[in-house]
């Protein structure tokens, strides 16, 4: 223990030195620049001593400004300050200025300088200050020799009126030491010193059971809703969003207390006038009002994501305090259900299938696979359209998880209790996001050894008293089981169906064709040559990186589809973001050993349902990263299992490398073979797997 404490301090002290000379090397360097005091600072527009003067436009002259005067641009378009008469060396800007109307609100800048290998103004790329972030007022130069004279270009102001704080030239910059940029420091260090390849935790084998590891699980598990709930915490734009159709669930909700499912928002008469509402271009041409994103159908508006989380949250909330339930915090609850059903999921098939797992390979593989789930596209940002869908995985998660816990191994009866609560999970699916549906096929591949059990009985029965009562009794056992899964998907579908026909005359239709926003859904129809270019879009497009904070921007979206497709913002690739995913093309390698475990059959009809999930998302709405949630689960899934029983055959093949070499080597005749080695080697890619999937998630969490 003496050791380990030892080592937790060298890492705390390297994380501390990290903090003040990397974090804060601006600040060092800033001391030994010499200040400028001779400069003078004009303005396009006049100077209100008390900021309350009028506001009189008129005046074209430039004006005189010093420190804590007000400046009112004659054109807020032409918002300009100088710096003239400098010459002297320029290393760095502060600029402390503030929007009256608006003092928290970002100003955007564009400086341009004029310095010895310069004549005549340049400009320099373009600045953002935050008022929240004082660090960000310190502008670093590195001009051409002495600077002559800098103009500053304020950007997309709203108002004219602005209050010059303070402008120095060459100050010294103030220490930001940042506990939690600290915290999370220490914790990389301490993940990268525990995760190494030859790391004990590797060693140790997975047991729950133990008090330590349930403290180590709770932990991670709770390090992880951490994150999510910072994450969604800190978009307060989407904890208290101020576009009306972010709340259509509350409106639902107050439309089911009322006894109909028609939103009460009465549609406006020029909507119900026009030949087809759904013709976005020409709403507009025709200014036309209507509520964004929300189906309308036969006069009256309908809300058609998922009822579910308005049963579970929304109608509860509003009939016991009368208001709107917060989003927020449903998918925080929703986020909680994801964290620790991919666990008990993972260890479900760890204790049934996998038993060499050591706790830190599990680590890994878990934070990998809820991260492919979609833990992050759902927490950030934190918005409704993630509200059916982040509840959706978490019914599969856990519904994967009865099922394979009703059917453990295969060699044992099946758990009806548990199939039956499975079965409810994967049932609700279809009342939150039906394409993720196609989940509930995975009850067969879970279920195909029990039923192989059951034929084995009937065949192996000796005499034909014994074959009939074996038969009986199989019958009934499997349509007990039958029932025990066939029930709640009936009642479930009895109510959808109920709830569609009363909404839309049609027990099929979800409505979600009718939604008003970017394109007729009603015409959209199917189109093959959509395809190819959505699926390198969701899968394949490899993430955009720039060599400016935050690193990583938006991708380019271009297509030569002569037709209607619908692209928001995209970041990259699912599989750039999830690069655990890359154990599906060693599925050759894994195949035998997931075979011998029943587990092929399961790994690849995921895969397959994943991407049709892909196919179908491309086809019915567009291109969204956060539609990643909608198949990344079905496709993280058996990368996972595969890197189990690649580490499976790895670990069998360091037991032979203890003894000698491996039979490659030996027909190669070459070296011996170091034992430990092949697991060493499994560890060293898994682990740069997980942190390369962890930066990239960390780039986009900061250009988000």
């Amino acid at each position: 223990m003496k050791k380990i404490y030892l080592k937790c301090l060298i890492l705390a002290i390297a994380a501390v030195l990290v903090e003040l000379f990397v974090f804060n090397f601006r600040t060092f360097e800033s001391l030994t620049f010499a200040p400028v005091n001779t400069f003078t600072v004009t303005a396009a527009g006049r100077t209100d001593a008390d900021s309350a003067g009028t506001t009189d436009n008129s005046g074209t002259d430039d004006t005189v400004v010093k420190s804590g005067q007000t400046i009112v641009f004659y054109d807020a378009g032409n918002a300009v300050i100088t710096l003239e008469q400098i010459d002297a060396a320029t290393y760095n800007l502060h600029i402390d200025a503030e929007l009256l109307t608006s003092p928290s609100s970002p100003l955007t800048i564009r400086l341009s300088a004029r310095d010895e290998g310069n004549e005549q103004y340049y400009e320099l790329p373009e600045v953002t200050i935050d008022p929240s972030d004082p660090s960000s007022s310190y502008i670093r130069l590195n001009l051409s020799g002495k600077a002559k004279s800098i103009r500053i270009t304020f950007k997309d102001l709203s108002s004219p009126v602005l209050r010059l704080n303070t402008i120095d030239i060459n100050s010294v910059r103030p220490l930001d030491f940042s506990i939690l940029r600290l915290a999370s420091v220490y914790i990389l260090f301490l993940g990268l010193y525990l995760f190494r390849p030859g790391s004990r935790i590797f060693k140790i084998p997975l047991s729950p059971k133990r008090p330590l590891q349930k403290i180590v699980l709770a932990a991670l598990l709770s390090a992880q809703l951490a994150v999510a709930s910072g994450i969604i915490l800190g978009n307060q734009t989407y904890c208290d969003p101020p576009w009306v159709h972010h709340y259509q669930y509350h409106q639902l909700a107050v439309a089911i207390s009322e006894g109909h499912f028609y939103l009460d928002t009465e549609p406006s008469q020029e909507l119900k006038a026009m030949d087809n509402p759904y013709d976005r271009n020409e709403r507009d041409a025709q200014g036309v009002d209507f509520q964004w994103d929300t189906a309308y159908y036969n006069g009256k508006y309908y809300c058609y994501f998922g009822v579910l989380p308005v049963l579970v949250y929304y109608l509860p909330y509003y009939l016991l305090t009368g208001g709107a339930f917060p989003t927020f915090a449903g998918i925080m609850i929703n986020c909680a259900a994801i964290i620790t059903g991919s666990c008990m999921l993972l260890y479900a098939f760890v204790k049934n299938y996998f038993r060499r797992t050591s706790i830190g390979l599990f680590i890994l593989l878990q934070t990998m696979f809820v991260l492919g789930c979609g833990l992050l596209l759902i927490a950030n940002p934190p918005t409704f359209y993630n509200m059916p869908v982040s509840m959706a995985v978490a019914l599969t998660l856990w519904g994967l998880y009865f099922w394979i816990k009703s059917a453990g191994r295969g060699t044992g009866p099946i758990r009806r209790h548990f199939l039956c609560t499975g079965a409810v999970c994967m049932a609700l699916v279809a009342a939150c996001r039906p394409q993720m549906l196609v989940g509930s096929f995975l009850l067969f591949p879970i279920f195909h050894r029990p039923l192989k059990q059951w034929m084995r009985r009937m065949r192996t029965a000796s005499g034909e008293t014994d074959r009939v009562a074996a038969m009986r009794s199989v019958l009934a056992a499997a349509m007990r089981s039958a029932l025990a899964a066939a029930v709640p998907y009936l009642v479930v579908a009895a109510l959808l169906m109920y709830y569609n026909w009363a909404r839309f005359g049609s027990p099929f239709d979800f409505g979600a064709n009718y939604n008003l926003t970017t394109n007729d859904m009603t015409h959209r129809g199917f189109h093959l040559d959509r395809l190819p270019f959505g699926l390198f879009m969701y899968l394949f497009q490899p993430p955009s990186f720039s060599g400016r904070f935050p690193f990583m921007t938006a991708t380019h979206i271009s297509t030569g589809y002569q037709g209607t497709t619908i692209a928001e913002t995209m970041y990259g690739g699912f599989f750039w973001f999830n690069l655990i995913t890359a154990a599906l093309f060693f599925w050759k390698n894994a195949r035998k050993r997931l075979k011998a475990r029943g587990l092929s059959g399961l790994c690849l009809l995921s895969a397959v349902l994943g991407m049709i999930v892909v196919c179908a998302d491309v086809e019915m709405a567009g291109i969204l990263q956060r539609y990643g949630c909608d198949f990344g689960l079905f496709l993280t899934l058996p990368a996972v299992l595969i890197a189990l029983a690649i580490h499976e055959e790895t670990a069998a093949l360091q037991t032979c490398a203890a003894y000698g070499r491996t039979i490659m080597l030996r027909r190669l005749n070459t070296l011996k073979y170091r034992a430990g080695q092949p697991l060493r080697l499994f560890y060293k890619i898994l682990a740069a797997v997980f942190w390369l999937t962890a930066a990239v998630s960390f780039f986009w969490l900061l250009a988000k």
